[in-house]
């Protein structure tokens, strides 16, 4: 059965708040590993759901659109990330809790500029070995 692009994002839309409901509901009830399962069924469903959609979903400008709005979301995020730390590392000697805020925001920086990183290297090989080469090496890395 082929689903329309029309159709396909109506779906996705119905999903999305479903997880945004499913999951707020649980995290306010405090349970954490139900909406782990909500997320990993859905991306699932939507898997599924977009290998039946008869139409183009995105073309090559959609595609450079996109990269581009990551990249200056993650130079966003990083800005406004680095000066609330420094923000909160004023005055984590007043506030305890502050310190432990500024060094999560410093960690959650580090890691996105990580994954960006190695990300953007094994996209931009193109010799499988090589791929793989970075990949074995970036979870070794990670294990340690």
């Amino acid at each position: 059965m082929k689903v329309s692009l029309k159709n396909f994002k109506r779906i996705h839309l119905l999903v999305v708040i479903g997880i945004s409901l499913a999951v707020a509901r649980s995290v306010f009830q405090g349970q954490y590993i139900i909406p782990i399962g909500i997320m990993m069924g859905s991306a699932v469903v939507l898997y599924f759901l977009k290998k039946r959609v008869s139409e183009v979903i995105y073309d090559e400008r959609d595609l450079i659109i996109a990269g581009k709005a990551s990249v200056y979301a993650i130079q966003a995020y990083s800005w406004i990330a680095v000066i609330m730390m420094f923000v909160f590392f004023y005055y984590k000697d007043q506030y305890p809790v502050c310190g432990i805020i500024a060094f999560t925001l410093a960690f959650s920086i580090c890691g996105l500029s990580f994954i960006h990183s190695f990300i953007s290297l094994y996209l931009s090989e193109k010799n499988p070995l090589v791929r793989k080469g970075i990949l074995t090496t970036t979870l070794m890395l990670l294990l340690l």
